[in-house]
């Protein structure tokens, strides 16, 4: 079984964390022109009770033509900008759990 989260408090309190966590991330454009970027960051872990694994998952649709993006990423580009939000999202909430890239499987 596989439980999947969408607050990370809850997350927190519910894996073990001297057991193995790992993250990764996953991204395509979800539109014709490519300018829509679906990002789906995830963190695999232990429960503390059972020795299932919980799924801590985060969403964003990024729009590469908007407004705040280019401000944001004018000066690095568009592959570089979703790194960059890719690794904010390393720091935000892999980094605490010391997780390293990779997947945990049942």
């Amino acid at each position: 079984m596989k439980e999947v989260i969408y607050d990370y408090k809850e997350f927190c309190e519910k894996i073990d964390k001297e057991k193995p966590i790992h993250h990764n991330c996953q991204g395509r454009y979800v539109d014709t022109l490519q300018t829509v970027y679906q990002m789906q960051f995830k963190i695999y872990a232990v429960a503390k009770q059972g020795d299932h694994i919980i799924l801590f998952e985060v969403d964003s649709n990024i729009d590469t033509q908007s407004i705040d993006f280019i401000k944001q990423f004018a000066k690095i580009g568009k592959g570089p900008g979703l790194q960059t939000l890719y690794t904010g999202l390393i720091e935000k909430y892999a980094k605490p759990l010391n997780s390293t890239e990779g997947r945990l499987e049942e």
